[in-house]
């Protein structure tokens, strides 16, 4: 998943951008088994997190860098000789492709699936969206065991899911960056109805408590051709209502998450807060190389979007969480322009000049 991350940014610089992407706002997506992929990737940095009990076999880890190569695809992995290992002694585990090319991602969505294990997460994880079924038998919401569905109906290992990974990213403000703003839609109100003021959390109650995926559809009620027929849900129009409430929550926050400078206005409210309350101040003003911002330190900025006076975007900062940042004049021509800052707490705007 990294290396694709990598890719994408290599086809942006070698390439001349085929597929017309901004290599600064990438948003890593997984469904069902994806969904454990995205979570990891946005949590895991190094193979010594996979160094838990759960993940060795007698004293040995799960995981062998040298072997398996590391959490980035960065390093070529080699089956070494005379160790019990189900793959030949030589055989290539791992290739390393545009190791020269950051793999980080900006914004982490899973669709069902689960987190390997509860120490991954830390506060300064990027910000994650989630989307679950509480009563999941399969990919537990909360903390569980991993089963393989019927007809194999295989015990995995221990892990936990949505519901325990938003209680955490709410714990540790992984999510102020739009869970600091009021939604007003339709379908964060269904949201927050059910996910106890976790934003960022959609789950999904069903009928049939076995649902685990009511998005999903299939074009055959037994698409894997298996002895025991699953019944697969063939119903399109079901699916695609799942499908648009979950892009429908999902839209917004990622405007927001990944600065694409979207219109909210209808969507959301935020409470405008006065600079003499956030201590919100631009110096020096007017601007030469460098729009220095600072503010009261109970006033930790989350995000700064600045703009000129036609309304354009010209800058976004995310992630802020801190009271000052510092935005390089880049390309900007003499004006006014405005800094539209948020915190937690609302958001106030000032103006400044560059010379």
């Amino acid at each position: 998943a990294k290396t694709c991350v990598r890719y994408f940014r290599k086809t942006v610089a070698e390439d001349s951008n085929p597929y017309n992407i901004d290599p600064e706002k990438i948003a890593m997506w997984g469904i069902g088994t994806g969904g454990y992929i995205s979570l990891a990737a946005a949590t895991l940095f190094n193979v010594q997190q996979t160094y838990v009990p759960k993940f060795f076999i007698g004293s040995n880890p799960m995981v062998i860098e040298s072997i398996n190569g590391d959490v980035e695809g960065k390093k070529f992995g080699v089956v070494p000789p005379g160790i019990p290992y189900p793959f030949p002694a030589g055989d290539t585990l791992c290739y390393a492709n545009h190791v020269n090319y950051s793999s980080d991602f900006h914004l982490m969505v899973n669709l069902g699936g689960a987190l390997g294990d509860s120490s991954w997460l830390k506060p300064g994880n990027m910000p994650m969206i989630s989307f679950h079924v509480p009563s999941d038998p399969y990919a537990p919401c909360f903390q569980g065991v991993v089963l393989v569905p019927p007809p194999v109906n295989l015990p995995v290992v221990d892990v936990v899911g949505s519901c325990f990974v938003q209680q955490k990213v709410a714990e540790y403000n992984n999510n102020d960056i739009f869970a600091s703003k009021s939604f007003l839609d339709p379908i964060t109100q269904v949201a927050n109805a059910n996910n106890n003021g976790q934003d960022g959390f959609f789950p999904f109650f069903t009928i049939e408590i076995t649902d685990s995926s009511p998005w999903a559809y299939a074009a055959s009620d037994n698409p894997y051709g298996l002895a025991t027929n699953p019944n697969c849900e063939t119903t399109v129009f079901k699916g695609a209502l799942y499908q648009d409430t979950i892009l429908q929550y999902f839209s917004p926050r990622a405007c927001v998450a990944l600065g694409l400078g979207c219109d909210l206005n209808g969507y959301s409210s935020t409470k405008d807060l006065s600079v003499a309350q956030t201590g919100l101040n631009i110096a020096p003003n007017p601007v030469v190389e460098m729009i220095r911002l600072q503010s009261n330190p109970e006033y930790p900025m989350i995000q700064v979007e600045v703009y000129d006076l036609q309304g354009r975007i010209i800058n976004v900062q995310n992630n802020i969480l801190q009271e000052t940042v510092e935005i390089p004049n880049t390309g900007m021509a003499p004006g006014i322009y405005f800094a539209r800052v948020f915190f937690k707490q609302g958001l106030s705007t000032v103006k400044f000049v560059v010379q």
